[in-house]
């Protein structure tokens, strides 16, 4: 059994606390080994604002900050180790790194996460009251930067074990659902899988029905046959890395204009508290790092975990 490093990211804040207790809940016992990593500061981040030159009294306020800072993250860091233990992990399964700023906060965590990293978890925002439904300067650089593994960003009051997987056929929705397969704890798990398949007439350029009705119906018919045997095998792969059958739906939804309005508003009308979605669908424009609908999802989901693969 490959053992999978994941990097949780926390500043301190309720909101990493909040990610933490995601990463308690929904990530495998068995092949999981978690790392909390912490990015420390010598001196308020404001000094950084006039590249201010310390006085001989601002270093020695600065030295008592400094430890006080080191003790609060230390005092932190101890009650989030404890929250994985309880959950389950075992001692040995969880790590606890912190160290200076380096370059800056998210250049230090892409840093330690091209260290071996499978996949990093993050909140939504640390310490800012901007509000839930923005995504915090570091999580959106994170979101822009990594590619190669699973940004998973934790929202608040998140039912972990209730996953939505948003499915187009893919590679890397089918990478999705395999990284489900490998890093969701099985137990008492609930999966949906889901398809939308969209109509023809849409209200862009006309409010006119410009396809006939029986000719958007085949369509519509036609494209929900071609996924129906697709998703059944993302079951069979969900169901050999060992997911109850009977957790497992499967559902296409057709006549919705939006899919990432579909997406999210079948989440939340059936609880779903994870959706996971692949980093870019079948356009898969190089020129940008992510889908329209994966960026869509991420900054509507304000209380929910989003995966991005």
């Amino acid at each position: 059994m490959k053992i999978n490093r994941v990097l949780v990211s926390v500043d301190g804040s309720h909101k990493s606390m909040a990610a933490v207790d995601y990463a308690g809940k929904i990530m495998s016992k068995e092949n999981i080994r978690l790392t909390l990593f912490h990015v420390l500061m010598q001196r308020p981040e404001t000094y950084l604002d006039f590249n201010m030159i310390s006085s001989r009294e601002d270093s020695s306020m600065l030295e008592e900050w400094s430890k006080k800072s080191g003790k609060y993250v230390e005092k932190f860091m101890s009650h989030a180790v404890h929250k994985l233990t309880q959950s389950g992990f075992s001692s040995n399964s969880v790590n606890v790194v912190s160290q200076n700023l380096e370059t800056g906060y998210a250049r230090d965590i892409l840093k330690k996460a091209a260290d071996n990293f499978d996949a990093v978890v993050v909140g939504r925002y640390g310490f800012s009251n901007l509000g839930n439904h923005v995504l915090g300067s570091i999580t959106s650089k994170l979101a822009e930067s990594i590619h190669k593994i699973p940004l998973i960003v934790v929202g608040t009051e998140v039912d972990a074990k209730k996953i939505l997987i948003a499915f187009d056929g893919s590679v890397n929705s089918k990478r999705a659902v395999d990284y489900v397969g490998d890093f969701a704890d099985k137990e008492d798990c609930q999966v949906l899988l889901l398809t939308i398949v969209r109509p023809l007439n849409t209200p862009i350029l006309s409010h006119e029905q410009f396809f006939r009705q029986g000719y958007e119906k085949d369509w519509l018919d036609a494209n929900t046959r071609k996924m129906a045997p697709i998703m059944a095998e993302m079951r069979k792969r969900l169901v050999s890395r060992g997911f109850n059958a009977d957790r497992i739906s499967e559902t296409i939804l057709k006549e919705t204009q939006s899919r990432a309005e579909g997406i999210f508003s079948e989440a939340r009308t059936q609880g779903f508290g994870t959706i996971v979605a692949g980093r870019k669908g079948l356009s898969d424009v190089s020129e940008f790092v992510m889908g329209r609908v994966t960026r869509k999802i991420l900054f509507m989901g304000s209380d929910k975990a989003v995966w991005i693969v």
